[in-house]
């Protein structure tokens, strides 16, 4: 595995030796750290997902402030302000990505078993490559 292969540096990590990420309780301080959405919050919050489309019960403010014909750059731009004035999920840097499926409780079909395992094959190489920059 790819953490069997690395060592942590203490210190560049608050002087833990092992993966560690501290929790930030302070209100001011967390809303300085770089926010971002989880999978299930996308698909709770259909107003924040990339292809953000109006729905009832979704952020009226933030779409109107937008509108449905703007650039992807400034929808882009929109959403990640929105996004940092209303997430819960913080961190100082990107957060880490669970595996495909990883909070799926039932066992899958084949095929689908082989489609998660691919994926997470994919996420590997992805971090290998991450870490080796």
């Amino acid at each position: 595995t790819i953490n069997s292969e690395y060592q942590v540096d203490p210190e560049r990590n608050g002087g833990a030796a092992f993966p560690h990420k501290e929790v930030v309780r302070n209100k001011a301080e967390r809303q300085r750290m770089h926010a971002f959405d989880c999978a299930c919050c996308s698909d709770v919050s259909p107003s924040l997902s990339w292809s953000c489309t109006p729905h009832a019960h979704a952020c009226q403010q933030w779409y109107e402030a937008v509108g449905p014909g703007a650039p992807d750059a400034e929808r882009d731009a929109a959403r990640q302000a929105h996004l940092q004035q209303t997430s819960r999920h913080r961190a100082y840097g990107p957060p880490s990505s669970t595996p495909p499926a990883y909070w799926r409780v039932d066992f899958p079909a084949t095929p689908d078993a082989e489609d998660i395992n691919r994926k997470a094959q994919e996420e590997h190489e992805r971090k290998r490559r991450q870490m080796e920059t």
